[in-house]
């Protein structure tokens, strides 16, 4: 009978066969439901000028808080991608809680998102971030204001 407590190599290295399952490959799977960016075909709504502070909430989604307080959930152009707390724009540029940013995009509410009412990508990522009660903005280009 060996201690209790103690466990086996068959025992250790299944474990560690099954971490390594749910651990997937590359930084994506580390983001979570990585980075929203906007699908090909583009999200409807009228463009304007966009300007914020950028926000990481407490779940890790980004927000983008305007001069008013509000905050809406962000989706990408499709150039940028995730990197931890940080979002790499198009331009190579990092930006990270706090950092000002402009751009041009759209204000929607989350139902105008593809999927959304859904189980999809944008629906269950949305509601996990509270895109359908904070709103969202769609940023088709950004950059960080110097």
């Amino acid at each position: 009978m060996r201690p209790r407590g103690r466990r086996t190599r068959r025992e250790l290295a299944a474990a560690v066969l099954v971490l390594a399952g749910c651990a997937g490959v590359g930084d994506e799977t580390l983001a979570g439901f990585g980075l929203p960016v906007q699908p090909e075909e583009g999200v409807p709504g009228a463009r304007r000028p966009v300007s914020g502070v950028l926000r990481v909430e407490h779940n890790g989604c980004f927000t983008l808080e305007d001069a008013g307080g509000a905050r809406r959930w962000v989706v990408w152009p499709r150039d940028a991608r995730h990197d931890d707390d940080h979002v790499v724009l198009g331009d190579g540029t990092a930006v990270g809680d706090g950092a000002v940013l402009v751009g041009e995009g759209a204000r929607v509410d989350a139902a105008a998102l593809p999927d959304f009412a859904s189980d999809g990508y944008y629906g269950s990522l949305g509601r996990f971030c509270g895109a359908d009660e904070l709103g969202v903005v769609v940023l088709d280009e950004v950059r960080a204001d110097a």
